[in-house]
């Protein structure tokens, strides 16, 4: 697989995550303003509740259909009967499951879960289309059906908040979305092959995917356990400002690590057939991703305040404590991404498991020893939480790959110190001028923040300094040799 095929997949997978999340947060700031924290958090916990049944139907189709060396009609018909006769199991276990909901967390919880468990029966016609689209690094076609899907999302979400519908509102919204997404998806593959399932070979499709979905279900589990043991404690208002403040944690996996992911396994697997280090490229991707990762956690930590203002309104503020606990946390999530997909395209679903086991009974046991005393002390338990994550993920992938300690410790050095370069002009502009109006002092921090990042990158030497320069040189070379075919402008 040629250098060159990867960044360019990599550049509209890129292109494709940073558009649907400047769309879903400009629309995040809108609702914002326009619903409570109380509403906010209902919809929190029904989401998170649906979000379970989300991974359970996804099968592990998507690495199944990726990771094949060939790859026939039969089997994408056999992956879709897979999908679709767990989702739709899925959906009516939890339209079932309503007056329980009801039960634990009052009846508009059980309202808004109703509404989302809608989307199971939506999303089998997308699952395989995605999965091919994906192995062939079709993401110029990923980028279109997304951010179709994230439109019509955000702009049902901002006119039903408007029209009053309150937290139904952010429910339909999404799933009106997931069928818009659906639709479109479908006009990229008009295949046989992906409407007409078949039970021949569905077994295979299970054996693969069982432990990825059990694994990927426990990964999701850590995620939405916060909310679901921490709602039995605290106010709905609570657990609204703690969703905002994972809103705010989650945009860089958004704008980076689900830019990356798509690409991991198939570039991996690609890899892996050809007889290549997988431990060198994960190493690698380490080291790019923390550069990126450290110093923004950092500088949202620093700036908690003026950012949840800006973003939400001053209604917000409670979570400004939260999203600033959370980045501490966030330090340890870049881990997870990238080795979960190696150990996959490696063969090794078994050990994913088994990771994913452990790491759950570690965050369990977090939040239900924090949920009693708040939801601050559940945002401070994330810390230990994710670092001991991040450790089981890297002793799994030492055994299965021969990772160096070593060489890792020597790039976490190099960018803990590219981290303290970034952050010395936003620590000089947030104590300086602490009277500043929240949004200039936070446009200059940012400022300080990325001619820092830049002199801290010249400084280490870091690698990912080399990369952007090519990519800065390709895009001056581009619009220069268009202007060249044509004759320039003047011609």
């Amino acid at each position: 697989m040629g250098a060159a095929r990867i960044r360019r997949s990599l550049a509209l997978s890129f292109a494709e995550k940073y558009a649907s999340t400047a769309i879903q947060f400009v629309a995040s700031m809108i609702v914002a303003r326009l619903i409570t924290p109380q509403a906010f958090g209902i919809f929190a916990i029904a989401f998170a509740i649906v979000g379970f049944a989300h991974v359970i139907r996804e099968m592990g189709v998507n690495g199944y259909l990726v990771q094949r060396d060939t790859l026939a009609p039969s089997h994408i018909r056999a992956a879709l009967f897979a999908t679709a006769v767990v989702a739709w199991t899925l959906g009516f276990i939890l339209i079932a499951a309503g007056p329980l909901v009801g039960a634990l967390y009052g009846d508009d919880v059980r309202r808004a879960e109703l509404v989302l468990s809608l989307s199971l029966f939506v999303q089998p016609i997308s699952s395989t289309i995605f999965a091919v689209l994906q192995r062939e690094m079709d993401f110029a076609a990923l980028l279109r059906i997304n951010v179709a899907g994230v439109t019509v999302n955000a702009l049902c979400a901002v006119g039903l908040s408007f029209a009053g519908w309150s937290y139904l509102g952010l429910a339909w919204a999404s799933v009106i979305g997931q069928t818009a997404t659906s639709l479109v998806a479908a006009c990229y593959r008009a295949e046989r092959a992906h409407y007409m399932p078949s039970m021949r070979g569905a077994g295979e499709v299970f054996r693969f995917g069982s432990p990825i979905m059990l694994s990927s279900l426990l990964h999701q589990f850590s995620t939405n356990i916060a909310n679901l043991i921490t709602a039995r404690f605290v106010t709905l208002d609570a657990i609204g400002l703690f969703g905002r403040a994972q809103t705010v944690t989650g945009l860089f996996s958004r704008l980076v690590m689900e830019a990356v992911q798509p690409l991991v396994l198939p570039v991996l697997s690609a890899m892996r057939r050809s007889g290549q280090d997988v431990a060198r490229a994960l190493q690698g991707s380490l080291d790019h991703i923390a550069a990126a990762a450290w110093p923004f956690f950092a500088f949202v930590g620093l700036c908690a305040e003026p950012i949840v203002v800006v973003l939400f309104g001053p209604r917000w503020i409670g979570a400004a404590i939260l999203l600033r606990l959370m980045c501490i946390g966030g330090v340890f999530w870049i881990v997870q991404p990238v080795a979960q997909p190696m150990l996959i395209a490696m063969g090794r679903t078994r050990m994913v498991l088994r990771v994913q086991a452990i790491n759950q009974v570690i965050a369990v046991a977090g939040v239900l020893l924090a949920a009693p005393h708040g939801i601050v002390a559940v945002a401070a338990a994330a810390i230990p939480i994710s670092a001991l994550h991040a450790a089981v993920w890297l002793i799994a992938v030492r055994r299965a790959a021969g990772l160096h300690v070593g060489r890792l410790a020597w790039t976490a050095g190099r960018n803990v110190a590219l981290t303290v370069c970034a952050l010395i002009g936003p620590v000089a502009v947030v104590w300086s001028l602490p009277e500043m109006a929240p949004l200039p002092r936070l446009l200059l921090a940012a400022s300080a923040l990325a001619a820092g990042w830049c002199v801290g990158v010249a400084a280490t030497g870091h690698p990912i300094g080399g990369e952007l320069r090519r990519f800065l040189r390709r895009a001056a070379w581009r619009p220069w040799r268009a202007g060249e075919a044509t004759g320039g402008l003047g011609d």
